[in-house]
């Protein structure tokens, strides 16, 4: 018995500080909007391709663009030109997919 719970003990000590050694990869996307600009901030976990598109109501494209080989970005998208409504923000980073809703 002493012996199966000083394996089980090792086990727990060795993927604690396997856990702490390997944080969890974390990739962000935010929009914030001031009145008809958006800021997009991308932080990915390693650099890569980074697709922007942005939809109407109608699910149309409006407007699309690769970022090449980044593992982060702030840009600015002017919306002034377009008509009131919702639109959605897609930021594709490889398999990975995030989606922002706003309206102007």
């Amino acid at each position: 018995m002493k012996k199966l719970a000083l394996v089980f003990g090792m086990f727990l000590v060795a993927g604690v500080v396997l856990a702490k050694e390997n944080p969890a990869p974390v990739e962000r996307v935010g929009v914030m909007q001031f009145g008809t600009t958006l800021k997009v901030f991308y932080k990915g976990v390693e650099s890569n391709d980074v697709k922007v598109s942005i939809y109407d109501e109608a699910n149309r494209l409006i407007y699309k663009e690769t970022i090449r080989k980044v593992d982060g970005f702030i840009r600015p998208y002017n919306l002034s030109q377009l008509s009131k409504g919702n639109y959605t923000v897609e930021v594709i980073d490889g398999a990975v997919r995030e989606l922002e809703h706003v309206t102007i």
